[in-house]
């Protein structure tokens, strides 16, 4: 299952120190139907990064590289 092999990247970038101060939340797409149809979530696992508006600021689906959630964060934080 791809989102279990996601969690262990996306639980090693959010357990860092230099994201402390970032809300990070898994959501089930079953039991957050709501939100799937906001975001425009059409594969799983989909990370959607937001800004302190709550304003979409990355969006992307797969079970990408540490790296790349690092470097979509860091994007999206300045």
């Amino acid at each position: 299952m791809p989102c279990k092999v996601y969690a262990k990247t996306f639980d090693a970038v959010k357990n860092e120190d230099k994201y402390k101060d970032i809300e990070f939340e898994e959501l089930d797409v079953d039991e957050n139907e709501d939100l799937v149809i906001e975001y425009g979530v059409r594969g799983v696992p989909t990370t959607v990064i937001l800004d302190e508006n709550d304003n979409v600021v990355s969006k992307f689906s797969g079970n990408v590289a540490k790296s790349v959630l690092e470097s979509n964060i860091d994007e999206a934080i300045g």
